[in-house]
């Protein structure tokens, strides 16, 4: 089961040829764009870009949606009537981001009928006047005719947010937060449109009509210019010729041809002129004229061209890699093998020990694979070290987290360690899906002062390793205390053992917290002078260091045994929570760029259920299971 799983995943990465008649959507997804100062896959705009309007990597699109209406029933009626005109398809289906950037760009009436922008203020949803739906899903086409119904209320929150964004509210918030979901959406479309008119210079001076025709094309394609300004939109054209470096829009690389063109027509010789504006422009009209075999011809020519000219800071083998990436979801297959593996192993412990624990063992080790290759890939694109922001963290700190597991394993065969692998790998799955959601780049150029391979490659993996090690010692002394408190089945020997555990891996957290905080320290003084002195994130790895010494020393001082190392180990959890999220809640330091919006109430819950483990664990040992009238 867990390798069909897997098997699944990787099929659906793996690059096919479409069918006869079809349109390859997966070439188009797989040619580049640059975008955040990197060069990346059309597919990876399309799935950050549909994350940001609609929390989805794909859009599900017709079939019945349960509606209903708001405060103004007799509005609401009306504009249920005139949405009804969409005319959605009766049954559901699924539309993968790059097929959905395509209609965007070559098909903008079929694109308007994608339910994409989602809105959860009910406060805006009736002022909108639109119908309160499941899903609170909506197309650009029901929004495109009442944006005006919200203009002078969002004109006064921008006015509010330039003088302080504190003084928002809730509704004024979700009003900002609806206008860039907007401009996102008209910015996509704006940033591939092409002027649909030329014509060679020589015609030009032949026949000063078509100048006439030409000026209005260019007229209208200053009015999507003027949607651009004060923006860093995509850029799809890439450099040709050794005279510049800069990726530019479709319509720039257009008139940058007239111009060499009238030139080159001027000195009586041949014009180097860029082919990408008017192979995207092909590929437009065939989609729209439904070609497949002329679309899928334009995309080939496009690539070949691409090998010719081979622009700047493009790798076809690095953008195929991350189309791969995002097709196959390895992490999110992943994720659900953890989950499986969890369960054989909770019930390993019910019984059928051997048989249940070696599956759960089997499943770890083929989802551990796939999240390593995961890992490795994300290195091999961004060629950088595994760690680079909180997204990265996720996927690291969880992979180290299930070697840690295995490890134990090994040594204890208790089931303890494949519970410990399978859990850290759940999480490391779910944290990224929850911090990939924002829509934001998941490989983004680093900021300047973080930008060097040796310092990422030893500061920041040997602390992110620390965070490993902690969490995991934390999560061991969680099971200790539930499992003491709840079943008889942790005798003296299982105690004993997992005391050595939690022990363990403290020792490793702690030499690498402070190795790596050092490391921190030598970084900013080479780098800064005593800049660091000292940056909120390296007081949160401090805190680390402080925290797993005081553990140990209350252990050798024989403050605390089995139980109290537990508590103290489930209480570095929040220290480690602190480090790795809530220092970034705080919006300064060289850290500041990791800040996310509502973390800090979800780390407030982490932070409340920690506590209440740790108020389990301080219940006296008489009332445990475990212990029973053994008080030791």
């Amino acid at each position: 089961l867990a390798l069909l799983i897997l098997g699944s995943g990787v099929l659906r990465g793996r690059y096919s040829e479409p069918k006869k008649g079809e349109f390859d959507v997966k070439a188009f997804g797989q040619l580049p764009v640059m975008f955040e100062g990197r060069v990346k896959p059309l597919d990876t705009l399309a799935r950050n870009t549909l994350l940001v309007l609609s929390e989805r990597q794909s859009v599900k699109h017709g079939g019945k949606v349960k509606e209903y209406a708001g405060p103004d029933k007799e509005e609401n009626s009306k504009d249920k009537e005139a949405d009804a005109n969409l005319d959605w398809p009766k049954k559901e289906s699924t539309v993968s981001a790059s097929q959905w950037l395509l209609d965007v760009i070559g098909n903008d009436e079929k694109a308007k009928k994608y339910r994409v922008f989602r809105i959860t203020s009910l406060e805006l949803i009736d002022a909108l006047g639109l119908n309160r739906r499941k899903g609170f899903r909506y197309s650009y086409g029901e929004l495109e005719s009442r944006f005006d119904r919200v203009r002078e209320p969002l004109d006064a929150a921008r006015a509010k947010a330039r003088k302080d964004e504190s003084l928002l509210d809730t509704y004024e918030r979700k009003l900002l937060e609806f206008d860039t979901k907007r401009r996102t959406y008209e910015r996509l479309i704006a940033s591939f449109k092409t002027i649909s008119f030329f014509t060679a210079p020589a015609r030009l001076i032949e026949d000063r009509t078509l100048i006439m025709r030409m000026q209005r094309e260019l007229q209208l394609a200053s009015e999507d210019t003027n949607l651009l300004m004060g923006t860093t939109p995509p850029l799809f054209c890439p450099p040709v010729g050794r005279d510049s470096d800069d990726w530019v829009l479709p319509m720039q690389a257009q008139t940058d041809n007239q111009l060499l063109g009238i030139m080159a027509l001027a000195e009586e010789k041949e014009a180097d002129m860029n082919p990408f504006p008017e192979l995207l422009q092909k590929m437009v009209t065939t989609y729209r004229a439904d070609e497949p075999i002329k679309f899928n011809r334009a995309v080939r020519t496009y690539m070949a061209d691409l090998n010719k000219h081979e622009p700047t800071a493009w790798d076809d083998d690095k953008v195929r890699t991350e189309a791969f990436v995002n097709r196959s979801a390895l992490l999110s297959y992943s994720g659900g093998l953890y989950v499986l593996a969890f369960v054989m192993t909770f019930l390993s412990w019910l019984g059928l020990q051997r048989p249940m624990g070696r599956a759960a063992l089997v499943t770890i080790l083929l989802a551990f694979t796939a999240h390593t290759v995961f890992l490795v890939l994300r290195i091999y694109i961004s060629g950088r070290p595994p760690v680079t922001n909180l997204y990265s963290s996720a996927v690291f700190i969880g992979w180290g987290g299930i070697l840690f597991g295995l490890a134990l394993e090994s040594l204890f065969r208790m089931g303890i360690g494949n519970a410990v692998a399978a859990f850290c790998g759940f999480a490391s799955a779910f944290i990224a899906n929850g911090l990939e959601s924002s829509g934001t780049d998941t490989m983004a150029v680093l900021v300047a002062v973080l930008d060097t391979q040796f310092w990422l490659a030893t500061h920041v993996v040997l602390v992110t390793l620390g965070y490993t090690a902690t969490l995991v010692s934390g999560f061991i002394g969680t099971l200790f205390i539930l499992m003491g408190l709840c079943s008889r089945s942790l005798d003296k020997t299982g105690r004993r053992n997992m005391y050595r555990m939690m022990y363990g891996t403290t020792c490793f957290a702690i030499f690498f917290s402070f190795i790596g905080t050092v490391l921190g320290g030598l970084w900013a003084d080479d780098s800064w002078g005593r800049f660091w002195g000292w940056d909120p994130k390296e007081n949160g790895a401090l805190i680390i260091v402080l925290w797993n010494t005081l553990v140990l020393h209350a252990r050798f001082g024989g403050m605390v045994k089995e139980r109290g190392f537990a508590v103290l180990a489930v209480m570095g959890n929040v220290c480690t929570a602190w480090s790795w999220f809530g220092v970034n809640e705080l919006g300064i330091g060289l850290h500041s760029y990791g800040f996310t919006e509502g973390a800090l109430m979800k780390l407030m819950c982490y932070v409340g259920v920690q506590i209440l483990i740790i108020g389990l664990g301080l219940i006296p040992l008489r009332a445990w299971s475990s212990y029973g009238s053994d008080s030791t």
